[in-house]
């Protein structure tokens, strides 16, 4: 049963740019069962609440007596939207008492639109779309991500020292040039981010430059955001057969930053955040290299599960690097001064060599 407290004080939950008030009946009840793609079986848990700071574009029809809502909706999540058979809408339409037009197949509108006779309908139908697009991004690959690079020149130019260092090492064996990372190419990843069209781009966007002023500006406190990027360390549990090795970044403000904005886009629906604390790393070293620049994405602390299960279709072939280890634990890269955090676009390369950005935070 729930305290008067649980009832006083709802959880508030936000998706998209809209927050929400969430209402749970039964202690029993929880949103990570909400939706049941199998089956299409759902509870509408959502129990909202129109208040004064609540924005809602929902438009007025009929002198007053009907309401309308037009929301965006990638096409990759439409037929999930109409379900089998039009099973999951028509469920829909019936515990919310609205009428839902979800552009046909094939169309390029991404607009779909509720009506009901009363705001409080549209809005409950909106949630469980929302719900239906939070699941569908966790359930396929992502997109782009957010970074910072590390790529000033002493720490580009201590990489290429530490490359030319391992590749030269007669004790070092099992490594060739083809596993390093791309100098241009060295960042730290706060999360994934599955995006889907260009008013998701937009929105991402958005929410990045939210995060100077309610995350990056109360930590900084106007100061300025400086790391160092020194150590060693691997992924696996054995240091003989190793699939990643990555530096180290040591900065307890990046860390407060980046667990800030990862939990910001998984609050907001746009990541699933699989923990609370950011790995703070810049890969080296990546067994997947030999075949895609890019592989290094998949071994982010927060790639997704789909992801690696597309990995285990390559055939790893992980490197020794214990002697590295031994011999080079402590090497140091440099500091850097952060000055920005990237909205990066997946399989890309911009002309100064990094990815393109579909965004940039300017700290």
């Amino acid at each position: 049963m729930q305290s008067q407290n649980d009832i006083l004080n709802p959880e508030l939950l936000w998706i998209g740019k809209r927050c929400y008030r969430v209402n749970i009946p039964n202690e029993n009840r929880n949103t990570e069962h909400a939706i049941n793609y199998e089956d299409e079986e759902y509870d509408d848990e959502f129990n909202c609440e129109i208040g004064e700071n609540d924005f809602f574009e929902i438009e007025t029809l009929e002198g007053g007596n009907k309401f309308q809502l037009k929301m965006h909706v990638p096409q990759a999540f439409h037929s999930q939207v109409i379900g089998s058979k039009g099973a999951t809408k028509k469920r829909l339409e019936q515990e919310t008492s609205c009428q839902i037009t979800v552009p046909k197949i094939n169309s390029k509108d991404t607009t779909v639109i509720i009506k009901s006779a009363t705001k409080k309908n549209i809005i409950s139908a909106k949630n469980r779309i929302d719900l239906i697009m939070i699941a569908g991004r966790s359930k396929l690959q992502f997109t782009h991500f957010l970074s910072i690079p590390f790529t000033t020149k002493e720490i580009q130019e201590n990489f290429v020292k530490f490359k030319n260092i391992i590749l030269e090492d007669s004790e070092i064996f099992g490594i060739d040039e083809s596993l390093f990372q791309n100098s241009q190419k060295l960042h730290l990843t706060i999360t994934t981010l599955s995006l889907f069209d260009n008013e998701d781009r937009v929105i991402a966007a958005e929410l990045l430059q939210d995060c100077k002023e309610f995350i990056i500006e109360p930590i900084l406190q106007d100061g300025i955001l400086k790391v160092k990027m020194a150590g060693l360390d691997y992924m696996n549990d054995d240091p003989s057969s190793v699939d990643v090795l990555y530096a180290k970044v040591i900065s307890e403000q990046l860390q407060e930053i980046s667990n800030a904005i990862n939990d910001y886009f998984a609050s907001r629906g746009y990541t699933q955040s699989k923990s609370d604390h950011v790995k703070m790393h810049v890969t080296l070293i990546n067994s997947l290299f030999r075949d895609n620049d890019d592989a290094i994405m998949k071994d982010e602390s927060h790639s997704r599960d789909k992801d690696r299960n597309n990995q285990q279709q390559h055939q790893r072939i992980t490197f020794d690097a214990s002697m590295i280890l031994k011999k080079y634990k402590d090497y140091y890269f440099g500091e850097a001064i952060i000055k920005e955090i990237n909205l990066s676009q997946r399989f890309s390369k911009s002309s100064n060599g990094y990815y393109e950005s579909t965004g940039i935070l300017r700290i």
